[in-house]
C-alpha cells in the first residue's frame, strides 16, 4: 500500500500486487487503487510468479506519477519501473499497509518504507 488515506469512512490508497485469475491460471503484476468506489486496475503485466517463494515490490507515488516494479528474492533490482500511471485522486497522504481482500492469506515477511524522494531500504535485518 502506498499513500493512503480516509474519506468518507472508507480507506483509500495506490497498492500494487501479485494476482492470479482463479480460472485461466494467468498471472500478473498489477498496481492499482482502492476507494469508495472499490477496486480499480491502474496497469498491469504478465508476470510468472511462483506460490511459496519472496518477491519484492516498490511503489513510488510523486505527485499524480504512480509507479511500480516486482523482482524475485534472488534477483537484483530493476533499474526502470514495470508499471507506471497517472492518476489525480490523491496528491498527498500517509504510507500504509492493508488487505482489501477477504479471501485468501496474505503474508508479508518484511517491509520499508522511503519518504522525501528517499527509497526504502531493502537490507533484511535478521531478528533472530
Amino acid at each position: 500500500m502506498n499513500r493512503t488515506s480516509y474519506r468518507n469512512q472508507h480507506e483509500s490508497g495506490y497498492f500494487c500486487e501479485l494476482f492470479e485469475d482463479v480460472d485461466t491460471g494467468d498471472k500478473e503484476f498489477r498496481l492499482a487503487k482502492h476507494d469508495e468506489v472499490g477496486y480499480q486496475l491502474l496497469d498491469s503485466m504478465s508476470y510468472s510468479w511462483v506460490a511459496d517463494n519472496y518477491y519484492y515490490m516498490k511503489v513510488r507515488a510523486d505527485g499524480t506519477d504512480i509507479k511500480a516494479k516486482v523482482w524475485a528474492e534472488n534477483e537484483e533490482e530493476p533499474e526502470t519501473w514495470d508499471l507506471q500511471a497517472t492518476d489525480s485522486e490523491w496528491n498527498k497522504g500517509l504510507v500504509g499497509i492493508g488487505n482489501f481482500n477477504s479471501q485468501g492469506d496474505r503474508y508479508i515477511d518484511w517491509i520499508s518504507f522511503g519518504w522525501l524522494g528517499n527509497s526504502a531500504p531493502l537490507q533484511r535485518i535478521d531478528m533472530t
